[in-house]
């Protein structure tokens, strides 16, 4: 049994659609993993001093 779940999640893992090399430019560029992570910061800040 635990086989054949390894072998269905390996699959599916085969299956998924690989990113675009834009796409790993944009994920390893840190001036927008900066930008990102002010944006999530901020936007966090603002829920949280609205409760």
């Amino acid at each position: 049994m635990d086989s054949e779940v390894n072998v269905l999640t390996a699959e599916r893992i085969a299956d998924a659609p690989l990113p675009t090399d834009s796409t790993l430019r944009r994920r390893r560029n840190p001036f927008v993993q900066l930008w990102r992570f002010a944006r999530i910061n901020l936007r966090m800040m603002r829920i949280i001093r609205a409760h």
